[in-house]
């Protein structure tokens, strides 16, 4: 190892360096800042946007008063919350609402992947497309466009319901089925959450040896019996990382819960944060839920790192001898299961795109009929590319979908180039650090950035209600998802080129700037076109932390929504956001694939 400092002629390395010759404490400091500044300026703000606005949180919950003017030390919140009935029903709702919803999605998305996996399920590569396509529909839209079709008295699958019925004789004047109910939102929400699940599930149904299946199957052993029995436990690890992700996933839905939860006063954890910090104003009972919240997350992660990653290797199937995966033969219900996934299509992507549709055509929003027919026009579409409201949100949602996937994909880079490439001491901390707002909810994170930057200590810099505060608390919620690209991406980075750029005396910053980022490019693009996207289409953040000034295009739809009754402008754009979000997904899939295979 070659000495940080010159010894004097003759004396070994064994011995101690006489005091003139060694380095001061100021002079180590100096050192270690020179080598260590981007990581050490990295950990700070990660320590910024994560712990300190936690910190703040919990601190807030033990106040009375506002984050701007807190009052005195109490645990007055805490006995409000923990002595009142409402908090116990809130997150029964929650619980029940995320548990059914996540089982029902991981049921479905596991019956999908083992058909387009594990059998000859026709048009499979149809079936690839269809599962990718509702990601590009946002939760906002989703949910008001079954609003459309599930309303008691005018909701279109309502009426052909109530007409077949009538056939049978069963006259009714409304329903069957009701929306606004907690059946309803999970029904809504577990349509979501198929795809997502599915992209979780599918690559582990392809890699697993089939040879104990095919054992089974030898020993007489019938489909279903050998999925029950060796391929369901064999998958444990991931049905279990997979349903714990939608659970989490669910806690932190809003839009949902929101639009057809609140109007029937079935409300959830993230509804009621929201409302307590938008209505009655009280953050400290806000700050109590968030803490309910936080805690029951945590838990989570914690199970799963225990129950699952601790045992993983009792599962290990894929070695190194090669295998080709055996497809069952679904014989008469080859036609009859591709049907039943078109049908799933059609609820969750066909049908409400077609509602939406319909409604942006209208001037107010009627079922269809030859009357309504005849309305039919462009107006809308007009207004959307001309109303200076709708222009300016759009143009907010832009700063702010490109300013959240720029600074995450940017921190994202420094916090893997710490943790892989030059691997500095306490990197794990550091990695797990940009990994800790994945199991926080959006409304935490909210409550957590307002309560710390609303709170004296930062008067100095007043970002409330800026755009600037919104990009910090969105690249807080997806620096997870950005530190796990970064990683992935320099993992698989040779390292040669940028040793042999620094062996010809260039420094960090330009290895950094002329190698390794030009190198790891396309893989930050799709990135950053995941993080803006999501950014763009985010309505929990804008609509508790933006002002009149900046406010996005999914509070401004929502507020067209909820207050204007306007059905048909709030339907318009839709069809436009879904368009650019389709396009969006198809550059992210090319950006990735170019990252890691250098192919179209």
């Amino acid at each position: 190892m070659v000495d940080l400092v010159e010894r004097p002629e003759g004396r070994s390395a064994t011995e101690p360096i006489p005091s003139k010759h060694r380095l001061s404490p100021l002079a180590r400091f100096g050192n270690f800042w020179k080598q260590n500044w981007i990581t050490a300026v990295t950990a700070t703000v990660l320590v910024a946007v994560v712990i300190v606005p936690l910190v703040f949180m919990l601190a807030m919950s033990l106040r009375t008063g506002s984050p701007a003017n807190p009052g005195d030390w109490t645990l007055a919140n805490y006995q409000e919350v923990y002595g009142g009935a409402a908090l116990y029903q809130t997150l029964g709702n929650t619980i029940v609402y995320a548990l059914v919803t996540a089982l029902i999605s991981l049921s479905i998305a596991g019956g999908f992947a083992w058909l387009v996996e594990r059998t000859d399920l026709p048009f499979r590569n149809v079936v690839w497309i269809v599962m990718l396509l509702p990601i590009a529909i946002p939760g906002m839209l989703s949910s008001m466009a079954w609003l459309l079709m599930l309303t008691e008295r005018v909701g279109i699958v309502n009426l052909a319901l109530r007409w077949l019925l009538g056939l049978a004789g069963m006259e009714m004047e409304t329903g069957p089925l009701n929306i606004y109910s907690l059946g309803g939102m999970i029904f809504v929400e577990s349509m979501r959450g198929v795809p997502t699940l599915f992209l979780m599930l599918v690559a582990s149904f392809r890699l697993m040896d089939p040879s104990l299946e095919e054992a089974a199957g030898m020993a007489g052993a019938r489909t279903f019996a050998s999925i029950r029995r060796i391929t369901a436990p064999l998958l444990l690890p991931v049905l279990l990382a997979t349903a714990m992700y939608g659970f989490i996933g669910n806690l932190d839905d809003f839009e949902t819960p929101l639009l057809i939860g609140a109007p029937a006063g079935i409300f959830l954890l993230s509804t009621v944060i929201y409302f307590q910090t938008s209505d009655a104003v009280n953050w400290g009972i806000a700050a109590v839920y968030s803490t309910i919240f936080l805690i029951i997350t945590v838990v989570l992660v914690a199970i799963y790192h225990r129950v699952v990653l601790r045992h993983v290797e009792r599962f290990a199937t894929l070695s190194s001898r090669a295998f080709k995966p055996r497809r069952v033969s679904l014989g008469r219900w080859r036609w009859p299961c591709f049907a039943g996934v078109m049908v799933f299509f059609f609820l969750s992507s066909g049908l409400p795109l077609l509602v939406l549709v319909w409604a942006s055509l209208l001037p107010a929003y009627e079922v269809p009929s030859m009357e309504a027919l005849s309305k039919v026009s462009f107006d809308n579409y007009v207004e959307v590319a001309t109303d200076p409201r709708v222009i300016d949100s759009i143009w907010n949602s832009f700063v702010l979908g490109i300013g959240t996937g720029v600074a995450t994909m940017l921190l994202a880079f420094f916090v893997g180039w710490a943790v892989v490439r030059i691997k500095v001491r306490g990197r794990f901390f550091l990695d797990a650090l940009a990994f800790i707002p994945h199991a926080l909810p959006t409304v935490t994170i909210v409550v957590a950035t307002i309560a710390f930057h609303l709170s004296p200590a930062m008067s100095w810099a007043p970002l409330y209600g800026t755009m600037a505060l919104m990009i910090i608390a969105l690249t807080t919620r997806y620096i997870a998802f950005g530190t796990r690209t970064s990683n992935g991406a320099m993992a698989q980075l040779d390292a040669s080129l940028e040793e042999a750029a620094a062996a010809s005396g260039a420094s960090k910053g330009t290895v950094l700037r002329k190698i390794t980022a030009p190198l790891l490019l396309p893989a930050f693009l799709g990135g950053f076109i995941f993080v803006a996207t999501h950014g763009f289409r985010n309505l929990t953040i804008p609509l508790m932390m933006a002002g009149h000034r900046n406010q996005t295009i999914a509070s401004f739809m929502y507020t067209e929504w909820r207050h204007q009754a306007d059905v048909s402008l709030v339907a318009a754009i839709g069809v436009f956001l879904v368009i650019g979000l389709t396009i969006a997904t198809v550059l992210t899939r090319r950006m990735i694939v170019r990252g890691y295979t250098g192919q179209e």
